[in-house]
């Protein structure tokens, strides 16, 4: 029951690919943040390759918080489609728990 709820065979296309490109920023800045830390760890004499060790850690310092707050809004995002469904009675939290 539970895999025919959540089948993505009749969401319309062009839904299924905006929900996609809603991950862009995350993707984004955990990119960024991944790029910052490898550049600090890996600064020689405070260069590093593309950014200097200040500039990394500046970058770091405002590119986390951002990173952090798209996450959480995602993750409330998809809590209200769980409770969405649960409460338009679509699942059924005890048949799915028991599975």
């Amino acid at each position: 029951m539970v895999k025919e709820t959540f089948s993505l065979k009749n969401v319309p296309r062009e839904a299924y690919y905006m929900g996609l490109a809603g991950t862009i920023p995350y993707l984004a800045t955990s990119m960024a943040t991944v790029l910052c830390a490898w550049e600090i760890n890996h600064s020689n004499a405070g260069y590093g390759y593309i950014l200097d060790e200040k500039n990394a850690t500046q970058l770091l310092h405002i590119i986390e918080p951002l990173q952090i707050g798209y996450g959480a809004s995602i993750l409330s995002f998809l809590g209200a489609i769980h409770w969405g469904l649960e409460w338009a009675g679509y699942v059924n939290m005890s048949t799915f728990l028991q599975s």
